[in-house]
């Protein structure tokens, strides 16, 4: 009986881990001062400015019409929960690759192989309506990335690749839309920057119906990060190419699970290649280039089938 107790308070805590938000004042309500004017991010504790922009800070408290909450300058809008939450440009019509960004250390590293839930909400502010963009991403790692150009504009942080990004068509400038998604850990991240590290070129614009501005800015509210037991989706290439180059040179199957059964067959159904562990090594081997069929067995039972071309090239 004792046993079972320790057992049962065991998976009680690590159940309590896993719903624990590691983004420190996620919603935005702690705050060392009230907001008296826009560029006043750092106002919100824990909250900070990657890079020479300025972002902002927007709270009840507030008596100062720039930073006011529901109606301030960018627009109007009432907390997604609470009595804050933060502002930031994700694009400029008039200044090539202006962005802002907003970032948090998280309160523990992230663990490695670990799977993380992240979401947030965000809303269009309707006084400067250019136009509307699911370019609305967020970055993990290390160390804070950062930018410390002295110029006016600061640039995009455009080496940056985030990990998790919006893949939902935005159609709402009224209400809080939900950014969620899931991260597998490398291991060490501390960091959690949001923006758009995309360049103006690389940026995907939706007509708005309004096109009074010249910025697309939005409010950002409930920043969080935990562990779940998701299982990220399985992405099977349909090529790859051994030519000794160094780049996919192996049939990677992205976010396998271990103890899966991967059997390849030729175009007349002989087995060339079969693995009960597969651990994205096959290189194709002495086969020839070409179509082969695949049956990958995952440890829950299910099957996926297709086909991969083997392409060396000259």
């Amino acid at each position: 009986m004792k046993h079972l107790i320790t057992i049962l308070f065991a998976l009680l805590a690590q159940a309590a881990i896993a719903q624990v938000n590691l983004v420190p004042n996620g919603s935005f309500e702690e705050y060392d001062m009230c907001p008296t004017d826009l560029a006043q991010l750092e106002s919100s504790n824990s909250w900070q400015n990657p890079t020479t922009s300025s972002p902002d800070y927007f709270n009840t408290c507030s008596t100062f019409y720039n930073c006011s909450i529901p109606d301030n300058y960018l627009g109007f809008q009432y907390p997604h929960s609470g009595n804050a939450y933060a502002g930031l440009i994700i694009y400029s019509s008039i200044t090539q690759n202006f962005r802002e960004y907003i970032q948090v250390k998280l309160t523990n590293e992230l663990l490695h192989d670990t799977i993380y839930c992240v979401s947030f909400y965000y809303s269009f502010a309707d006084e400067y309506f250019y136009a509307l963009t699911n370019n609305v991403e967020a970055h993990f790692s290390t160390i804070p990335p950062e930018n410390f150009n002295s110029a006016w504009p600061p640039p995009a942080l455009q080496n940056i690749i985030p990990q998790v990004v919006n893949e939902n068509a935005v159609n709402d400038t009224i209400n809080w839309l939900l950014f969620s998604g899931v991260y597998k850990a490398q291991g060490g991240e501390s960091y959690l920057t949001i923006g758009n590290f995309k360049l103006d070129t690389e940026t995907s614009l939706i007509t708005s119906p309004y096109n009074i501005g010249t910025d697309i800015y939005i409010y950002i509210d409930d920043v969080s990060v935990t562990q779940c037991d998701t299982i990220l989706p399985i992405k099977i290439p349909n090529v790859f190419t051994p030519n000794s180059d160094q780049l996919n040179e192996t049939f990677k199957i992205e976010n396998l699970q271990p103890n899966s059964l991967l059997t390849v067959y030729s175009r007349w159904g002989n087995v060339v290649y079969s693995n009960p562990n597969y651990g994205n090594n096959w290189d194709g081997e002495m086969n020839s280039d070409g179509v082969y069929y695949y049956i990958l067995q995952l440890p829950s039972g299910e099957i996926k089938k297709g086909t991969v071309t083997i392409l060396r090239g000259e």
